[in-house]
């Protein structure tokens, strides 16, 4: 970028060149370009482009310096993905990284800014310690236009030391994700209804988004995390099982297709050498013990299990019935936004009623066999 743009090399330039690795660039580049100046809006660049039938429109300065690109493929995906999130003066899709709270991540981070990142996330099961505070007013003053989503969090004393640090987002849980059992084995932790409802209650006072994150299996937990007052959810577990997640598909002994997934705080993540990097000294160093402050114990203690989920199929198909059935419950409820689903449960029109056994049992399937098929 910044360069003096020479030509164009695609794909199908090179796809049937036997000797494209020793030939000169120049000898399959596309020097015939058409090309639009700086400045221009996306309307009329979307036109040339369309004029054009080519896949590249290059934009470029006065100097013939190559300043930006717009592709075919961007365009499709604006028209038929509209909502997506985007940042408003390129219209480039907003990207996210993870980091932990200790000195190495400040050096990651650094080259995560570098290529172009806008929100960093800070992942630890405790949010509300020093390391993370420090790295939160660490990260606010190296970087003042990243956003920084820190927790996790569960309490409003413990978002509040986030929030008087610098934060712009929470994200809240403790011991509620599908492979967490640190509720069970620590003792710790907080009923993900409660955390949300009184972290988000708090938080939005400051203007600052939650994330609800953990516990969520279906469409109906996505629509009980978003009533309670945060603005997203995190979904781990219900997407581990699709198709484009890491992980290996295998048949279950009942004959089920099912999908590996272990949870960070499981003996499995914590030994694992990989997400250290390798080495003799990895399973002090991995991001399993990093994320739950025991890289130096000689003794792991499990927060988490290993296991595995239903395979769902394709994200393609699975997210598109999430929405859809995130649209029918808010149908259900009469809300047009999720603004109004908010303010219906402040002003207290929505409420909340807690389903007793009979009332399970009541609104379960009654039939003598069934099939449980969610989508199509």
């Amino acid at each position: 970028m910044g360069s003096k743009l020479l030509g164009i090399v695609t794909n199908r330039d090179i796809q049937f060149e036997d000797e494209h690795l020793t030939n000169p660039i120049s000898s399959v580049m596309v020097t015939d370009l058409i090309t639009a100046r700086s400045g221009i809006d996306l309307l009329e660049a979307n036109k040339i482009l369309a004029k054009s039938k080519k896949g590249k429109l290059p934009i470029v300065d006065e100097g013939g310096n190559l300043v930006s690109m717009i592709s075919r493929s961007d365009l499709t995906k604006n028209l038929h993905f509209p909502v997506a999130s985007k940042l408003p003066d390129s219209k480039q899709l907003i990207c996210a990284a993870a980091i932990g709270t200790r000195p190495e991540d400040k050096e990651r981070l650094k080259l995560l800014v570098d290529a172009g990142l806008d929100i960093v996330i800070l992942d630890s099961s405790q949010g509300n310690s020093l390391y993370q505070i420090d790295m939160i007013k660490w990260i606010k003053n190296e970087f003042p236009g990243l956003d920084v989503i820190g927790g996790n969090v569960v309490t409003r004393e413990q978002a509040a030391s986030l929030i008087d640090a610098g934060v712009d987002g929470l994200r809240i849980g403790m011991g509620s994700g599908s492979a967490c059992i640190t509720q069970e084995v620590m003792a710790v932790g907080r009923p993900q209804a409660s955390s949300v409802y009184n972290v988000t209650e708090f938080a939005w006072r400051f203007g600052v988004p939650c994330i609800a994150d953990g516990g969520v299996q279906n469409v109906g937990h996505i629509v009980k995390g978003l009533a309670l007052g945060a603005s997203t959810v995190m979904m781990g577990g219900l997407l581990a099982g699709t198709t484009e997640s890491p992980g290996t598909s295998f048949v279950s002994r009942e004959g089920k297709l099912v999908k590996a997934y272990r949870g960070m705080g499981s003996i499995d993540a914590m030994q694992d050498k990989k997400a250290g990097g390798g080495g003799k000294d990895s399973q002090k160093s991995n991001a399993g013990t990093a994320r739950y402050f025991s890289e130096g114990d000689s003794i792991l203690v499990a927060q988490g299990v290993s296991g595995a989920v239903a395979h769902r199929g394709s994200i393609n198909k699975f997210i598109p019935y999430l929405a859809a059935g995130l649209k029918h419950s808010m149908q259900d409820c009469g809300m047009t936004s999720l603004k109004e689903m908010h303010e219906s449960v402040n002003n207290g029109i929505m409420r909340f009623e807690i389903r007793t056994a009979s009332a399970q049992l009541e609104g379960n399937v009654n039939m003598e066999s069934y099939e449980k098929k969610l989508y199509a």
